[in-house]
């Protein structure tokens, strides 16, 4: 089951803001890079890199 954590509205030049309960799930700190990940269903996920 699917759970929403937030939603961002889409700014200038496409910039979201993350929400704060994707920060802290994820654990992102200023500066970490950020990857967008496409599955073979199309889903894309959000995942830190483990290199940055």
């Amino acid at each position: 089951m699917e759970k929403v954590l937030g939603t961002s509205k889409v700014g200038p030049k496409y910039r979201i803001t993350l929400v704060k309960p994707v920060q802290t799930k994820l654990r992102i700190k200023i500066g970490d890079l950020v990857v967008f990940v496409e599955d073979e269903k199309g889903n894309i996920f959000l995942k830190v890199s483990k290199f940055s």
